[in-house]
């Protein structure tokens, strides 16, 4: 040995290189040895240097070591040994960082320290490159880390820490910023803008200095300066904009202001740390007045008289008034007239709130609109009131009166009714009906011409009459005056009896009296409900806009929380006065949110300490009776087996830390805590804290296999460990022969190198591998795998039959046993387990079983069900055939698995109450049913309830029970009950709770002795008395024609029939008419839809639509069926129908029209229609066939649909005449024109001797301007005054554009008509 290996010491990533010489012939080779082991592969970082020596390249601490060299000849050979030590550079592992901090808060900047642990180093921290001493605010903690408490911004700058070791020196910088609240903004300023046509102000500044952080927004804000009084606080009454002004403006345009008001403004900035102080207020800026932007508010109005409307008002809002009102004006019109103008009255006391239009149009409707004005003019008008006059007398009497003597007591009397324009309202009968006067008012006034009288009820009508009175006695009444109406007033009173019960955590029902129709005062507009937290200025406001209500549900309100409650009445006018304040607290619930401040910091590689504060008290939601601790692996992500989220329980409300243990090892978890109340769990808390915890050495690798095996060689696989415990640096194999420990041979791979051949094995042999993980902290367990050198390897046998254990049994877990197979020459890996329930498919649990392991526990089973089971065992060349299932065999019962659902609890006296609920089903019993049951706990609820299994309770036998009766309840309490179901095993899940209110239950008779009678058509009296003081079970809030009370409705009374007053009916429907015929027809109706009482007969009115001095009259008939044949009417006249039903009166009128003579499209007396006439044709209307005596006359009349076809004529018999000629061969002509419509203008006396042979005179119906173009008209060449019919009978002659088309069956010698002979 020439240079025999010495001792080294060198620092982590240097190089070693230990020496090992020798002089030898020939030259001996060189084998090293690490830790008496065989070093193998002398490559990458370990290489043999050409002389023997051995380098090492960046050296780590697993280096350290003994180090063996042996150099050898065939002449013999050497050794030496030395220990290499590695110590740890002194280094800087986490460094400084850059770091903000608030103002006044502690600024930490770690300097952590990696070492050896024998090597010494110092810590310097220097600030801005002036070293630092400790002091009052400034220490340097155990870890190296420097703390600054209480930081000002002489702290900011740049921060140094300087190591100094005999192991290295090393340095890291950061810098340290102060961040604080902006500074506020200068020279703000407010100025008018008079080019925009709204009322704006540009509010203008310079930003301050931004406190480090740069700005986020800006937040501008305004306040009214009165116009007269002190200046007001600086700090009240500022109104913030609800805009959000960008960090990069330095100007905002303000609008919508109010105008006539002076304003102040001021800005402020908003960076991270929050909001600054506010610049100081502008000047004062005033806007000019404008014209009211709003109408007056609550317009309205009724009528006073047929000639008066009374209105009233309230002011615009005051945002709408733009200056001082100085009065109002009411413009008028009649409704329907758009066009006509306005009557305007103007009233210039600003403090009127009342006008009276007069001198209008009786029984008129009038749009009526109010609009205020100020000194810049008039604002917006209201929108239009409709009101309508009253009724007025009429001021002309009926006409053409006349009568007739019936008999000697009776007569009969007709009449004309007057013009409609000057009825003034609904002409129609009135019946009379007593009215009692009252003394309402009285007054020692001798003198006096007139009185005020006080004391009337607001919104009435009145008739007011004077009585005189002196020593001697009254005087006779004065005649009433006119009708009139008192004007709206706010209602008499609030609703009454306002009680609030809890119904939820979130909702209150309220319930009240609501007030009589004359205690409105006015047109109702419903119920206000004003209600706050208690302690709270928060006042929030429900609106029922059904007047006749007597409960309303308020909802979304905090849980727990107590409610203050009041109401009022609202209608046209305003509000009633303030109900009695009600108190009411919800109903407790589980925690809306989850403690504040949650921390967690880890202390070593299993535990972590978690604190938290307490939960909002708004959030609390009751009374919180402990914490739980949530906690889940994040990174990485849990295995199959491993719970997801677990949560540790403190019951304790005092407790706010908790250590949490054995935690999985340099893993992420999140942490969340929640607290509970009895009620259950709240929301956790938000957002979740993360912590890893500390990094240790690793678990052993997972699946370790050996795919390939040969009689020389085996190779080894493995994956990355389970439970790595930080980040995995390397992985050493070591194997020997199982049987010894000698020649173990050892290697170290890369993290990414999972996989080794060894070589040069002996064949059929067992050899033992054993592989480990290495992270920063060391190296870790390890894996040990048996393989046996053998190319005869096979998958196992199955394992036998798995044995239960019934002595085991439990209702949610099985244990068995089995007997390992034959391994076929590959050690087993791991078992896998299948289950089957009962009538179900084989399924595979996911864990993997222990090789070794011979029996296994299956949790997570149903209670009282039957299960199988089988195994099966994996090696290196694959799975066993499953083994024989084993016996089936049942869980054992279990306490019932589901929570009692649909729990209602009704009051049913005022110390009782009925709990109800859905039973569970038979599947819910767990198995156990025989012994099943249901336990009801109650308890009064106060401030601080105690768990409900801490109070009393009832037990209920019986799997179907449903119901149970409570008893002798503690009176004006609200209880608590829950109910749960029960067996022999034990309690099942809890349900949710109900609560009820004991002390007032609905009442459980109806009112006694209830009787009505009828008082008018429409109205019917009921009086009643009360229920029994024992079966009201509580104060009566009212009565809906049966009693309720502030918990609900009672029981109806016994239905009583009672008839009201006959009235009138509604108008008859569906007016029709039949047999038209040029003097008569026949009209029908319906009865009324609504009869209204027993109708005893029909008024039929009649009348022509057109006035004529020659036939125009009324006529009025009573027929007691309904139809009517009418006769000797006016030939081709329209005549209005109107007919009324009568029972106590004449009921509403149906109204239809009809015309005599020939109807629209048919013939009189015919069932064939024509076609409409569209230019001239041949038409030859069918006629029935009726036979003429001699000397009778007869008139037709033949128009065609479109009435542009006309023919009069008349048919006379002569004795010279066939009197059997039958009717139908009377085939008259008929005149048709395209451009004129002919009017019946000729005189029937025009008539004009036929030709002896001829019986038809034509007369065309054309007036006389048509006759006189005929007369001027040149005769027609060709044509002949007469003409001999050809044998269809037909001439045609031009005339004056159109055609006149003949058709003369009889071949008579006929006239043309229109021309000279018949002219």
């Amino acid at each position: 040995m020439q240079s025999a290996p010495a001792n080294l010491t060198v620092l982590d990533g240097k190089d070693a290189t230990i020496v090992c010489r020798a002089i030898g012939a020939p030259t001996p080779n060189v084998t090293w040895y690490f830790n008496d082991s065989l070093i193998i592969n002398l490559s990458g970082r370990l290489q043999a240097l050409e002389e023997g020596d051995l380098l090492i390249t960046s050296t780590t601490t697993v280096d350290s070591g003994k180090y063996t060299c042996i150099r050898a000849n065939d002449a013999g050979n050497v050794s030496g040994e030395a220990y290499l030590t590695i110590l740890v550079r002194t280094q800087i592992i986490a460094p400084p960082v850059d770091t903000r901090v608030l103002l006044g808060h502690t600024a930490t900047l770690q300097c952590k320290v990696s070492s050896d642990p024998n090597v010494k180093y110092n810590i310097d921290w220097f600030h801005n490159k002036q070293p630092m001493t400790a002091g009052s605010r400034v220490w340097v903690s155990g870890d190296g880390a420097l703390q600054v408490q209480a930081v000002r911004a002489s702290d900011a700058g740049e921060y140094t820490c300087v190591v100094t070791s005999p192991g290295g020196n090393h340095t890291r910088r950061a810098l340290l910023s102060v961040i604080e609240l902006p500074f506020s903004p200068t020279n703000v300023r407010a100025e008018r803008v008079d080019a925009t046509p709204q009322r704006a102000v540009n509010v203008s500044w310079t930003p301050g200095f931004d406190g480090n952080s740069p700005v986020q927004k800006y937040i501008v804000q305004r306040r009214i300066v009165p116009e007269f009084g002190p200046t007001p606080d600086p700090l009240l009454n500022w109104v913030t904009e609800s805009m959000n002004v960008s960090a990069t403006q330095r100007w905002v345009l303000l609008t919508s202001l109010k105008a006539a008001t002076s304003y102040q403004f001021r800005v402020s900035a908003v960076n991270t740390v929050g909001e600054g102080p506010p610049s100081d207020p502008t000047e004062v800026l005033t806007l000019p007045q404008e014209a009211p932007s709003g109408p007056p508010l609550g317009f309205m109005g009724s009528a006073r008289s047929s000639s008066e409307i009374i209105t009233q008002w309230q002011p615009p809002l005051e945002e709408h008034r733009n200056g001082h009102i100085l009065g109002y004006v009411i413009r008028y019109r009649l409704k329907g007239y758009d066009n006509s103008p306005w009557t305007y009255q103007n009233i210039t006391n600003e403090a009127q709130r009342n006008y009276l239009i007069q001198d209008l149009i009786t029984w008129k409707d009038y749009n009526v609109q109010i609009a205020s004005y100020n000194d810049k003019g008039v604002g917006v008008f209201s929108d239009s009131y409709t009101i309508k006059t009253k009724e007025g007398v009429p001021e002309a009497p009926p006409d053409s009166v006349r009568c007739e003597a019936s008999n000697s007591t009776a007569i009969q009397v007709w009449w004309t009714p007057p013009n409609p324009q000057k009825i003034n309202g609904i002409n129609q009968a009135q019946t009379a009906r007593n009215s009692s006067w009252v003394t309402i008012y009285e007054v020692s006034a001798p003198d006096a011409q007139s009185i005020l009288v006080t004391g009337l009820i607001p919104f009435t009508t009145y008739r007011l009459r004077l009585i005189a009175t002196n020593v001697v006695g009254s005087s006779p009444p004065s005649d009433p005056c006119k009708e009139f109406q008192t004007i709206q007033a706010p209602p008499r009173h609030p609703p009454r009896n306002v009680t609030v019960r809890a119904v939820s955590a979130n909702n209150l029902r309220v319930r009240w009296i609501p007030l009589q129709q004359s205690e409105w005062y006015g047109n109702p507009k419903g119920y206000n409900i004003t209600y706050k937290r208690s302690g709270t200025n928060d006042t929030l406001h429900s609106i029922i806009e059904d007047h006749t209500a007597n409960s309303h549900v308020l909802s979304n309100l905090e849980e727990w929380s107590v409610y203050e409650i009041t109401m009022t009445a609202i209608n046209e006018v305003g509000t009633s006065a303030v109900s009695p304040t009600a108190t009411e607290r919800t109903r407790e619930a589980v925690p809306s949110s989850g403690p504040i401040n949650v921390s967690a910091n880890a202390t070593s590689s299993t535990t972590v300490v978690v604190l938290w504060g307490d939960i909002p008290v708004q959030d609390q939601n009751g009374l919180i009776e402990g914490y739980k601790v949530c906690f889940a692996a994040v990174v990485p992500p849990p295995r199959p087996e491993h719970k997801k989220v677990e949560c540790h329980p403190i019951p304790s409300n005092q407790t706010h830390t908790v250590t949490l243990t054995e935690l999985r090892k340099y893993v992420v978890y999140q942490i969340q805590v929640l607290g509970y109340t009895r009620l259950g769990d709240g929301a956790l808390s938000d957002p979740p804290v993360t912590v890893r915890t500390f990094e240790d050495t690793p678990g052993p690798p997972s699946n370790v296999s050996f795919p390939d095996v040969t009689f020389t060689t085996a190779r080894i696989i493995w994956d990355v460990p389970e439970d790595p415990n930080g980040e995995i640096l390397a992985y050493k194999v070591t194997y020997h022969l199982n049987s010894s420990t000698q020649h173990m041979f050892s290697k170290e791979f890369l993290p990414s190198d999972r996989t080794f051949r060894a070589t040069e094995l002996l064949s059929e042999q067992y050899y033992l591998f054993s592989v480990t993980a290495q992270t920063r902290v060391g190296w870790g367990a390890t894996l040990r795998a048996l393989v046996l050198t053998t190319v005869n390897r096979a998958a196992p046998a199955p394992p036998a039959r798995p044995n239960v254990a019934r002595s085991l049994l439990q209702p949610h877990q099985i244990t068995f046993s089995w007997t390992p197979g034959d391994d076929g020459y590959a050690p087993l890996r791991y078992y896998t387990i299948q289950q089957k329930e009962d009538g179900g498919t084989w399924q595979t649990l996911p864990e993997r079983v222990d090789p070794f392991s011979t029996s296994y526990t299956v949790e997570g089973l149903k209670p009282y069900t039957a299960y199988q089971f089988r195994i099966r065992a994996t090696n290196d060349i694959g799975p066993s055939r499953y083994s024989n299932a084993t016996e089936t065999v049942r869980t054992l019962p279990a306490a019932p698995s589901k929570a009692v659902e649909n729990l209602r609890v009704v009051p049913i006296t005022p110390s009782s109450v009925r709990v109800q609920w859905t039973p569970l089903g038979d599947q819910h019993w767990s198995g156990d049913a025989r012994t099943g049951g249901y336990s009801v706990y109650y308890q009064p609820l106060t401030d601080f309830p105690a768990s409900l299994h801490n109070t009393m309770k009832l037990e209920v036998p019986g799997i179907k029970s449903e119901e149970v009766v409570l008893m002798d309840l503690a009176l004006d309490r609200n209880y608590e009950i829950s109910v749960c179901a029960v067996n022999s095993q034990g309690a099942g899940p809890a349900g949710a709770p109900a609560v009820v209110w004991v002390g007032e239950a609905v009442p459980t008779a109806p009112p006694q002795s209830v009787t009505a009678r009828a008082l008018s058509p429409t109205e019917v009296a009921l009086t009643w008395h009360p229920p029994h003081l024992a079966q009201q079970n509580g104060d009566l809030l009212g009565y809906k024609v049966l009693a309720f009370n502030p918990a609900g409705d009672g029981p109806r009374s016994s239905a009583l029939l009672v008839r009201t007053h006959q009235g009138l009916p509604t108008a008859p429907r569906n007016i029709t008419f039949t047999d038209i015929t040029m003097n008569s027809l026949v009209v029908s109706w319906e009865p009324p839809h609504r009869r209204n009482g027993l109708i005893h007969s029909y008024l039929v009115t009649y009348e022509t639509i057109e006035q004529d001095e020659r036939f125009s009259k009324q006529v009025k008939q009573k027929v007691s069926e309904r139809r009517l044949a009418v006769g000797g009417l006016e030939e081709e006249v329209e005549y209005r129908f109107v007919v009324r039903a009568l029972t106590v009166g004449a009921g509403l009128a149906g109204e239809a029209r009809a015309r005599t003579g020939p109807q629209p499209g048919r013939l009189a007396r015919t069932a064939q229609r024509p076609a409409p006439a569209r230019g001239p044709r041949r038409v030859a209307p069918a006629l029935d066939q009726r036979r003429l005596g001699q000397g009778t006359t007869a008139r037709v009349l033949l128009r065609s649909e479109e009435e542009r076809c006309v023919l009069n004529f008349i048919i006379t018999c002569t004795p010279s005449c066939d009197p059997a000629l039958p009717w139908k061969y009377l085939q008259p002509a008929l005149l048709c024109f395209r451009t004129m419509v002919a009017s019946n203008s000729e005189s029937e006396n025009e008539s004009v001797r036929s030709e002896p042979h001829s019986f038809v005179n034509h007369y065309a119906n054309v007036n006389d301007t048509l006759r006189q173009s005929w007369k001027r008209q040149r005769p027609v060449r060709n044509y002949s005054s007469y003409t001999d019919s050809e044998p269809e009978g037909s001439a045609v002659v031009s005339l004056n554009g159109g055609q006149i088309v003949m058709n003369n069956m009889a071949r008579s010698r006929a006239p043309l008509p229109g021309f000279s002979s018949f002219v």
